[in-house]
């Protein structure tokens, strides 16, 4: 069951789910030593590997 805040009109998650999320978040940057360009490296690295198609849109005005 999802509630929703009176001020926002959003519904809010179940404390559970908001506790999983940080504890990945916290594992993850445990990984690369709190490093976001280290992290940012090693996903690019995977996605170029993963013969899926990548969309650049750097490039879009």
């Amino acid at each position: 069951m999802t509630t929703t805040t009176p001020k926002t009109k959003i519904p809010s998650m179940p404390d559970s789910v908001i506790a999983e999320v940080r504890r990945t978040k916290v594992k993850l940057l445990e990984r690369y030593n709190y490093d976001l360009d280290a992290m940012a490296r090693d996903a690019r690295s995977r996605q170029s590997q993963s013969g899926h198609e990548v969309v650049d849109r750097s490039t879009v005005a």
